[in-house]
C-alpha cells in the first residue's frame, strides 16, 4: 500500500525571521547610546559644575564638540560599515563607550572630563549609533523595512525619557561618579555577549522581501 507524499512529509514549521532579532539588537543599541545624549548629560550638570568648578556655559562646550566629532566621524563609520558590517562596529563602540564612561567617574578636572567625552565616548557612540543600526536593519528588510526601522527607533525615544530618571536615581545612591561607572559597565557587558547576534548576511527566501525568487 503506497503512502501519499503529503502524509510522508511533515508540515514545516515557520521559524521566526532572524531579521527581527537584528531589530531587537538595534532597539537595545539605541538605548545604550542614550547614555551620552544631552538629556542624560543635563542631569549631571549641577553636581559636575560644583565638583569640577566650571560654569554652565563652559559645560555646554561638551555637547558642541560631540556634535562636531559625530559629524566628522560619519564618513569614516559609513566606510567601515560597508567593509566590515555592523557586528564588530557595535561591539567596538560598546566597549569604547563603556571604557569612557568608567573613566568619566575618575575625572579630576573639567579638561579630563571633556577629553574623555570627545576621544572615547563620542567615537564609541558613533560606532553603535543610529547609522550603523539603520544600515544593519535595512540589509534584512525590504517590504517591511519602514516598520522594522520604526520599532528599533523606539528605543531612542524610550531611552530619552527613562535614562535621565535612571541617572537621577543612581546619583542618590552612588553619586555622579558612581553613576558613570554603572553606565560604563552596562554597554561593555551587554555588547560582549550580544555581538554574535548581529549577522552581516541576511537569511534567504522570506516573505519580508518582495519575492523569494530574488535569493535563488
Amino acid at each position: 500500500m503506497s503512502v501519499s507524499p503529503l502524509v510522508e512529509q511533515p508540515a514545516k514549521r515557520k521559524s521566526i525571521y532572524y531579521g527581527w532579532v537584528i531589530v531587537i539588537v538595534g532597539f537595545l543599541a539605541h538605548i545604550a547610546s542614550a547614555f551620552s545624549i544631552s538629556s542624560t548629560l543635563s542631569v549631571f550638570l549641577k553636581p559636575l559644575s560644583a565638583d569640577l568648578g566650571i560654569s554652565r556655559g563652559t559645560f555646554s562646550l561638551i555637547r558642541s564638540g560631540e556634535i562636531l566629532i559625530g559629524a566628522a566621524a560619519a564618513p569614516v563609520v559609513g566606510t567601515l560599515m560597508d567593509r566590515y558590517g555592523g557586528r564588530w562596529l557595535m561591539a567596538a563602540g560598546g566597549l569604547i563607550s563603556g571604557a569612557g564612561f568608567i573613566w568619566l567617574g575618575q575625572a579630576r578636572d573639567f579638561t579630563q572630563f571633556m577629553l574623555v567625552r570627545w576621544l572615547l565616548i563620542s567615537p564609541g557612540d558613533s560606532l553603535m549609533g543610529s547609522m550603523v543600526v539603520n544600515v544593519s536593519i535595512s540589509r534584512w528588510f525590504v517590504r517591511m523595512r519602514g516598520r522594522a526601522l520604526a520599532i528599533a527607533g523606539m528605543g531612542h525615544g524610550l531611552a530619552k525619557v527613562c535614562m535621565p530618571v535612571m541617572a537621577a536615581a543612581l546619583m542618590l545612591y552612588v553619586g555622579w561618579r558612581g553613576s558613570w561607572v554603572v553606565f560604563g559597565f552596562s554597554p561593555c557587558c551587554w555588547w560582549s555577549r550580544r555581538r554574535c547576534y548581529l549577522c552581516a548576511v541576511p537569511q534567504k527566501k522570506w516573505d519580508c522581501y518582495p519575492t523569494a525568487d530574488r535569493w535563488k
